[in-house]
């Protein structure tokens, strides 16, 4: 895994989390899914498979109108995103050093 691929995520998946949380707050099932495929992507490119489950219900859910329940694994999303991050950032130390 490349630290451009890291980097990427890291600068990329806050904001698609935040975007997604405000869809699911206002209803809005399309721009929930865009950036559900988006960020589903991502984690999957990463390896980062719990994430990539956990995007799959409010994918599955917000298709079907459940839009509360995905709310709430929105947040919970969130959560393993924390600890995604933690991991990426570790892993990526080692690279900082050899930067400039």
């Amino acid at each position: 895994m490349t630290v451009l691929v890291i980097d990427r995520y890291l600068e990329d998946a806050p904001q698609l989390l935040q975007v997604r949380s405000i869809a699911a707050n206002k209803g809005n099932v399309m721009v929930l899914l865009d950036r559900t495929y988006t960020f589903q992507s991502s984690s999957a490119k990463l390896g980062a498979l719990r994430l990539y489950k956990l995007s799959q219900a409010p994918k599955d859910m917000s298709k079907h109108g459940t839009i509360n329940a995905a709310l709430k694994l929105v947040s919970q999303i969130k959560v393993d995103d924390k600890r995604v991050e933690v991991t990426l950032n570790t892993q990526r130390q080692p690279y900082q050093r050899y930067q400039g």
